[in-house]
């Protein structure tokens, strides 16, 4: 008796039928994929702390290996609403009237952002040109935001004053204590950051479809800031600040002799010799934003990204230590006005000087389209204190009345803003084709793929 008991324990029971849907979730269970990396970034808290592991350029990095990783990254970690919901209720309407207006957000806030950190008490600066624009700005602050003015409004800084690309800080807050800061340009805001900002850290700008860095490897691949005004008692305590926060100051120049060690394509930021720069060069790093719910304004994006201006090294005249003229600096650019062309531009030794004589040819050619009498006496400036009959083409050509025409309030008249945008696309592909063209050459040569993508 007890070995039959022994023998039907022995026995394999008998197995239970799964049913028609048991067996289907079974089968997508053997089925299913090992968890990816896209599936981590997918849960917050796993994104939220991988991502706090990783550095701006191992963030990069990772973007580069997929499109659907670059996406969750940007559309996360990078957000620019999230970041503005700090000191905005509606960070796309705001967005919308950063493009409406021309204006640019920049500072320590652009920093913080790319660097994707968050620092205690700090405000948002936010440069737009004097005038009409920093009105209607200042009055979308108070009425659809909620701030509150600060009069009345001063220089950011006492050197303010003395340079020609600022006018005065106007402040605003709000009962919780965040604090927006208005500052007004007697130009583009463009204009102002890139001939005006002190050190190279905050070369930072965001638009209302993108965020541009000017100097990336050296704020966020080496984590330096560099001069770029002279260092006196004042500027040098600016400093600071992002010393403490992680980015210290430089105080030589960064790679003068072709000797010393130097990151590939540093070259490109700072150099030994002049070195022009474009807003949205390839050395920049250039990054598109979420535009979902955001007003897309009339002005192009390649105004902003045709801006140019040349970075010189320090020039070593000193008359003492305490003088030591240690920074880099931006030449004094100049805003590049035609009647030919419908928008500003900033102009330095990229810019495409040449095309100036097909634009005044194209002034010439259109001189026929203004009305005669009445309506070129509205439209010139120049030449008021002639009598109408002298008012020739020849006269206007000699007193140079001719490229005061306020040619945005004639009716027909043709632009030529295309031909600058056209210009720096075909520069752009030159440079790609020698790039290409360096790297075929060095691996007939024998060098590694890897080795010449290093040096381009």
């Amino acid at each position: 008796m007890e070995s039959r008991k022994y023998l039907m324990a022995q026995r394999p029971t008998k197995r239970k039928r799964l049913s028609r849907h048991q067996s289907e979730q079974f089968a997508k269970h053997q089925e299913r994929k090992p968890a990816s990396i896209v599936d981590a970034l997918n849960s917050d808290p796993v994104r939220k702390r991988i991502l706090r592991l990783l550095d701006v350029t191992d963030l990069l990095k990772l973007c580069q290996t997929s499109f659907s990783i670059r996406y969750k990254i940007q559309s996360t970690h990078w957000n620019i609403n999230t970041k503005l919901s700090r000191f905005f209720d509606d960070p796309r309407a705001l967005r919308s009237q950063l493009g409406r207006h021309d204006a640019l957000i920049a500072g320590s806030f652009a920093l913080q952002f790319l660097a994707g950190v968050e620092w205690l008490g700090s405000d948002c600066d936010i440069l737009v040109k004097e005038g009409k624009r920093l009105e209607s700005l200042s009055r979308y602050l108070i009425s659809k935001e909620r701030y509150k003015p600060d009069p009345p409004p001063v220089y950011q800084t006492p050197k303010d004053a003395e340079r020609a690309m600022w006018g005065k800080c106007h402040k605003f807050h709000r009962r919780d204590g965040t604090e927006v800061q208005l500052i007004e340009c007697l130009a583009n805001p463009v204009w102002a950051i890139v001939e005006g900002y002190y050190t190279s850290a905050v070369y930072n700008l965001i638009s209302w479809n993108k965020v541009i860095s000017i100097f990336t490897r050296t704020t966020f691949v080496l984590r330096e800031t560099v001069p770029m005004y002279r260092v006196d008692d004042y500027f040098t305590r600016l400093h600071v600040k992002y010393s403490q926060k992680g980015w210290p100051m430089r105080t030589r120049s960064p790679y003068v002799t072709p000797e010393s060690f130097a990151p590939p394509g540093y070259w490109t930021e700072f150099g030994p010799d002049v070195c022009p720069r474009r807003v949205g060069d390839r050395v920049s790093w250039k990054m598109s934003l979420d535009t979902t719910g955001v007003v897309k304004p009339s002005t192009p994006d390649f105004v902003l990204e045709s801006s140019c201006f040349d970075v010189h090294p320090p020039t070593g005249r000193t008359s003492s230590v305490l003088e030591s003229d240690l920074h880099y600096y931006v030449e004094e650019t100049n805003r590049y006005r035609s009647p030919a062309l419908r928008y500003n531009y900033v102009r330095g030794s990229l810019f495409p000087f040449e095309i100036g004589g097909l634009l005044t040819r194209s002034i010439l050619a259109q001189y026929d389209k203004l009305e005669p009498s009445d309506d070129r006496d509205c439209w010139y400036k120049g030449c008021r204190d002639q009598k109408m009959e002298e008012r020739t083409l020849a006269k206007l050509i000699e007193t140079r009345a001719i490229f005061h025409i306020d040619s945005s309030r004639i009716a027909g008249w043709d632009f030529q803003d295309d031909l600058i945008r056209q210009y720096f696309i075909d520069q752009d592909e030159k440079d790609r084709s020698n790039r290409r063209l360096k790297r075929d050459l060095a691996i007939d040569w024998g060098q590694s793929e890897n080795e010449v993508m290093k040096d381009t």
